[in-house]
């Protein structure tokens, strides 16, 4: 009996797993691997008639940037409200956002998901949402009855940067905005344990999060076991070789 798997099928079945430990367990999600943290969308750089002003956040390769096209717009709401900015001008494709909480209850933006206000997390958010069909002139958002919060918007323009090469030929940078794994640099930005920033090799994720099984045994070994088991991989420098710290991959909780 041939007990070794199918290459288009283990290719389907490492895609789904990675699918279901992003989902099913936090700790994995790919978004909080990014330097600046969740909530973040990218160096805002602001044009207009005021003069030119740009951010001085620190990010990694990769990391687009949002040229604002036009002056803000704001407004302060309670529970639900919609902030209409106009017409969006020429080259726009984008919503670029801060929001926030003057009280405790959650928000929820289209096309960005859901912003919790509450006393455990930061009172401003920011962020940007593609320019829709749906989303042409209107920010709108629900929110828990007697929730107040504010916002400040403007349209921009989504530009990508480019990813960082080491001298070995790596590609590294973010992969938050990846539309797919195979999107993703060489070496992932990252946060170690230690707090230092970095980058995690993309393959080495793969394999701690069951990527790589190729046989049924292997993957009946890792779903009793494996993927409840905490792993830890190197975080490393842009060169890929120097080792900086560890960032965990925790297991998923074993089911009572």
């Amino acid at each position: 009996m041939n007990d070794r798997i199918d290459p288009l099928f283990a290719a389907s079945f490492r895609d789904a797993l990675i699918a279901k430990v992003a989902t099913e367990s936090p700790a994995r999600r790919r978004r909080p691997r990014v330097w600046l943290g969740a909530g973040f969308a990218g160096l805002l750089v602001i044009t207009g008639a005021a003069g030119v002003a740009t951010a001085s956040f620190v990010a990694p390769p990769g990391t687009p940037t949002y040229q604002q096209l036009q002056s803000s717009v704001s407004g302060t709401f309670t529970g639900d409200g919609a902030l209409k900015l106009g017409a969006p001008p020429e080259g726009a494709n984008s919503i670029h956002f801060t929001i926030t909480c003057q009280g405790e209850g959650n928000l929820e933006l289209d096309g960005y998901g859901s912003i919790p206000c509450a006393a455990n997390q930061p009172a401003t958010r920011s962020g940007a949402v593609p320019l829709t069909l749906s989303q042409q002139s209107t920010v709108t958002i629900t929110a828990e009855p007697g929730t107040k919060w504010s916002i400040e918007a403007a349209y921009s323009k989504k530009v990508i940067t480019d990813l960082g090469v080491n001298a070995a030929g790596e590609t590294y940078g973010s992969a938050g905005w990846a539309a797919t794994p195979a999107d993703e640099p060489d070496l992932i930005a990252a946060t170690a344990t230690n707090g230092k920033t970095g980058y995690i090799r993309r393959e080495e994720e793969q394999e701690a999060v069951g990527g790589n099984l190729k046989t049924m045994e292997e993957v009946t070994e890792w779903m009793q076991n494996g993927v409840y088991e905490d792993h830890y991989i190197p975080v490393y420098q842009p060169d890929g070789e120097t080792v900086i710290g560890e960032f965990l991959i925790a297991g998923q909780p074993r089911p009572n």
